[in-house]
């Protein structure tokens, strides 16, 4: 959870003014409580300010500049009418170990070589033998 996220924003309202409220201010509204003596109710919730947009902008930027302990930090919640405090403790983040990627080996393909075909090498006799037989069947016609 981010220090900008962790401030709580309480608004007072009595019980009319609660009815007619518009809520367009409050982001979330976390918690509503009405004070049964005085009517009164305690809005819970995180508003919406450009300001605190601006320091999470900041906080962001200095944490991925320099990664470093977050701050133990208590949430206050705060009952306005009857002036009771609630806190809550920040839940500790369990950090993730980051496992080490093994790189690996890049293998070299070895380069097939190719073949070269041998042309078929006939010797003049074999050549001569060929040539005679095919002139025989040409001139000889089969019975």
């Amino acid at each position: 959870m981010e220090i900008a996220q962790s401030i709580f924003r309480v608004k007072k309202l009595s019980f009319h003014e609660f009815r007619e409220h518009n809520y367009a201010n409050f982001q979330n509204i976390k918690d509503i409580r009405i004070c049964p003596t005085t009517l009164q109710c305690s809005i819970f919730g995180r508003s919406r300010d450009t300001g605190r947009e601006r320091e999470k902008q900041q906080y962001r930027q200095k944490e991925k500049q320099a990664p470093c302990k977050e701050p133990n930090i208590q949430e206050e919640m705060i009952h306005l009418c009857c002036g009771k405090k609630k806190k809550k403790k920040k839940k500790k983040k369990k950090k993730k170990k980051k496992k080490k990627k093994k790189k690996k080996k890049k293998k070299k393909k070895k380069k097939k070589k190719k073949k070269k075909k041998k042309k078929t090498e006939y010797s003049n006799s074999s050549l001569s033998l060929y040539f005679s037989i095919s002139l025989l069947l040409s001139l000889q016609p089969f019975r």
